[in-house]
Formats: structure tokens, C-alpha cells, sequence
């Protein structure tokens, strides 16, 4: 058997420290002194004693909130920038304070009226979905969905590397900034003046799965389909191409995770990478605008490509189209596979910027482009993922085509080859508010509250990609 706990070293002698008095110390002077000191004696003695009962549970108490707190982390709030901080345990204790109040009256009708909204776009893939209400215990369900996956996740989970570049990404944003949000807000601020009609999930999604190599840890996802309700609304952010539930690559690929993203058609994912109900922008490091010069009309190259051969079918077929097109046109375009270090003179000397999809719907090249302040083509094979979908469908940002229909697209380009430079402006006037991480994240928040975006929800895609 164990042996009993005993008093720490020392304990005795600094408890009697602090009620006896030391060497040279003045004596009592009257009996009554004596007395009183007696009493305040026994006093000192018996508080002396119980604090070690009363601090050390409270110690012990306010570590495993602390550390049940910053279980909201996620375990990556290592890999996030240094200004993310959540260790105020008073912020904490704010969110889980008091019985939770209805939503005020005033503010109902509004929340009724986003979660109306927020239903419609789900509906666009679950024509469905009913039943949808906003929870009166928001907050606590918050902090439960997000406390219980966080259990699953390693302590530290650092974020991926890719291109030369290690991040942060986007899922990184989202869970910094919307968690610095809510840590800081005002006293008496309610979930759904952040987050409108959603509750959030904070897992940074590929980080997870680059480091478990294809895989999430035992049991995550399967206890966030557990711990989801059916009658309240989720949103999280995705970057991974095949969605949260996607398929891993390779030998793996036929293990097919029993859940499907579309099984839970209450939760909404803003997806950069092509699988989801909301399109974002692909983004990594900022690049910076290219040069005005040459001017359009003067540069040698109609287009320009510099990549890899991922989604071969699609580049190939690309590369041979655009070619003959422009041999017939007499324009001369510039095409390389693989990597060549003069890449942004190749796109600087170039009307346009073909961006084919990758492995996902979407392409880190498009967002390169138009920070760069080129007009972009993307090429899309089975559905196009086109972020801000009506500047694409009004042609201020760029033009999207079908990988089979480039000629014709070509075509449509060059009979109004004047346009061009207005579009370009318009895309230099919209880099900071819609082709940056901050921008992005601003969008994000201005949809969750109904306000005026940019950002459009769609029906979720047939397949993951």
C-alpha cells in the first residue's frame, strides 16, 4: 500500500515562523497581552494549518481549468503567430459564468432572420433540412463540441509546410482570430454577435492530416458526429481538398472514413480547397503586385503558364489547346513544366495568367495572380470552385473556363482585348479586402453576421474532387 502523505519539509518550522516570534522580538507586557496572544495564537495556528487543505485543492483546481481551458487551442496554439494568447483564465471563467440568458428580445429577430438565411444555403445541397433553431445554451455547447474534440488532439500540432512556405494557412486564421474574438470581447457579448446563427468548430484540419500522415487521431471525427446536435447550425474552415472527411491518398485511398461531410448537412464549411458549401481563396505567402511595365498592350506573351503536372489531364490538354489557338491567331503564349526561378518575369511579361486546377477544385496560382495584379484564367474540369463567384461571372477579376472550351474562351478574351487593363486595376484595387489572409478572415466575419460580402454559398459538390 502507499504510504500516508506526509507534511512537506519544512512545512512545521515555516508555520510556526510565522506565528512565534523571533529571536530579540519584544515581549508581552501585560497579562492581558498574554492572553490575547494566546487566543491569536491558536487562531494563526489553525489558519496556518487549514490553508495547505484550502490553497492547494484551489491550486490544483485552477490547473486543470487552465489547462481544460487552453484545451481550446486545439493543441496548436504553438504553430499559431505570436500574438495569439488564451491564457486568461478570467476570459474562461466569463464564458462559463452564471446560467445562460435567452437571446434578448431586440436581438431575436435579427438572429431569427441570419439563421433563416444560413438554413437557405444549406439547403441548397439538403433541400430537407427543417428543424433548425438557434440553442439557448450557445455558449455552453460552444465550449462542449470544442473542449471534446480537442481531447483527441496532440498537445502541439504544427502547421504544414508546402511550396516553401510553413504557414500560417487559413484554417490557422480562423482559429486565431475568431478565438482572439471571442477571448477578448466585450462583457456581455453572446456567441451569435460573432458568429451569427453557428456554432464554431476550431480543429485545424490539415495540419492534422499532414502530420498524422493521410489520417485524424482515433475517434476525432467520429466524436464530432457524435457530439454535433441535429437541430442547431455549425461552421469551420477547410483548406484540405477532399473536405474534412476526405479520402486519404494512396495504399490508403479505398479506407474511406465511415462519415461523410455530407452527413452532416447542419454544418457549413468555408472551403479553400474545394470541398464545401462557401469557396475561398487559396491562399500562402503574399506576393506582392508586379510592375505596370510593360504596359498590357506591349507585353509579348498573350499567356503564360509556370507550374507542375498535377491534374495532367487537364494541363496537358491545356498546353496543346491554348498553343493551337494561338498559333492560329498569330499570338505567342509561354508554357513551362516545373520550376524555373525567372517564373514572375514569364507572368510580368504576360496579357494573362492560365491557372489550371491542381489536385483539389482550386489553385494556390490564382490567388498568386491577382495579389500580383495579373488577370488570371482559371480551368476547371468536373465543377468549377470559384471564390467570389459573381466578380468571375461579371468578368472583374478574371475569366474561368471549362479545360475543353479554352479556344472558345480565347476567343471571347481577345475580341475585347481592352478591357484587360480596367480589370487589372479592379483587381489591384481589391488585393488587400479580398485576396489576403486578413481580407479573407474580414469576409468570413461579414457572412457569418449577414453583413455585405463577396463570399457566396453553393450547393456542396457531387464528389470530393
Amino acid at each position: 500500500m502507499p504510504a500516508p502523505a506526509s507534511t512537506p519539509v519544512g512545512a512545521e518550522e515555516e508555520d510556526t515562523a510565522l506565528i512565534e516570534p523571533s529571536a530579540g522580538s519584544a515581549p508581552a507586557t501585560a497579562p492581558a497581552a498574554a492572553a490575547s496572544g494566546g487566543e491569536c495564537d491558536w487562531l494563526c495556528r489553525w489558519l496556518c494549518r487549514w490553508r495547505l487543505c484550502i490553497l492547494l485543492p484551489l491550486g490544483v483546481l485552477i490547473f486543470f481549468l487552465g489547462k481544460e481551458w487552453n484545451s481550446l487551442n486545439l493543441g496548436i496554439s504553438d504553430s499559431l503567430p505570436s500574438n495569439f494568447s488564451s491564457s486568461s483564465l478570467a476570459s474562461a471563467a466569463n464564458a462559463v459564468s452564471s446560467a445562460f440568458t435567452a437571446v434578448a428580445p431586440e436581438a431575436s429577430e435579427d438572429l431569427q432572420e441570419l439563421l433563416t438565411k444560413a438554413v437557405e444555403c444549406l439547403r441548397l445541397t439538403t433541400p430537407e433540412l427543417d428543424g433548425i433553431k438557434y440553442p439557448s445554451d450557445a455558449e455552453e455547447h460552444f465550449l462542449e463540441v470544442n473542449r471534446t474534440l480537442a481531447s483527441f488532439l496532440p498537445r502541439h500540432v504544427p502547421m504544414h509546410k508546402w511550396l516553401l512556405y510553413q504557414g500560417p494557412w487559413i484554417e490557422n486564421f480562423w482559429i486565431n482570430r475568431f478565438s482572439q474574438k471571442w477571448l477578448e470581447r466585450p462583457r456581455g457579448t453572446r456567441l451569435h454577435e460573432i458568429f451569427g446563427p453557428f456554432i464554431p468548430i476550431f480543429v485545424p484540419f490539415v495540419d492534422l492530416k499532414v502530420m498524422m500522415k493521410g489520417k485524424y487521431p482515433p475517434g476525432l471525427m467520429e466524436a464530432l458526429n457524435r457530439t454535433l446536435r441535429r437541430d442547431c447550425l455549425y461552421v469551420t474552415v477547410s483548406q484540405h481538398d477532399e473536405g474534412l472527411f476526405g479520402m486519404p491518398r494512396g495504399a490508403e485511398r479505398k479506407q474511406v472514413d465511415r462519415i461523410q461531410q455530407s452527413s452532416i448537412p447542419n454544418l457549413l464549411v468555408f472551403s479553400a480547397g474545394g470541398y464545401g458549401h462557401v469557396p475561398l481563396p487559396l491562399l500562402k505567402q503574399p506576393e506582392e503586385p508586379l510592375p505596370a511595365t510593360p504596359r498590357l498592350a506591349q507585353r509579348p506573351f498573350f499567356a503564360g503558364f509556370v507550374g507542375g503536372k498535377n491534374a495532367p489531364a487537364v494541363r496537358t490538354q491545356m498546353c496543346d489547346d491554348v498553343r493551337s489557338w494561338a498559333d492560329k491567331n498569330q499570338k505567342e503564349v509561354k508554357f513551362i513544366f516545373g520550376y524555373v526561378k525567372n517564373w514572375k518575369d514569364i507572368l510580368q511579361n504576360s496579357s494573362l495568367g492560365l491557372s489550371p486546377r491542381g489536385w483539389g477544385r482550386n489553385s494556390f496560382r490564382t490567388i498568386e495572380l491577382l495579389q500580383m495584379g495579373r488577370i488570371p484564367v482559371y480551368v476547371w474540369s468536373d465543377e468549377p470552385w470559384l471564390f467570389y463567384r459573381h466578380l468571375w461571372d461579371q468578368e472583374q477579376i478574371g475569366f474561368a473556363s471549362h479545360f475543353t472550351e479554352l479556344p472558345q474562351t480565347f476567343d471571347h478574351i481577345a475580341a475585347d482585348i481592352h478591357k484587360l487593363e480596367a480589370m487589372e486595376q479592379r483587381i489591384l484595387e481589391l488585393r488587400e479586402s479580398h485576396f489576403s489572409f486578413d481580407g479573407v478572415i474580414q469576409q468570413i466575419s461579414q457572412f457569418l453576421l449577414g453583413e455585405r460580402t463577396d463570399l457566396r454559398c453553393q450547393r456542396l459538390p457531387s464528389r470530393t474532387n
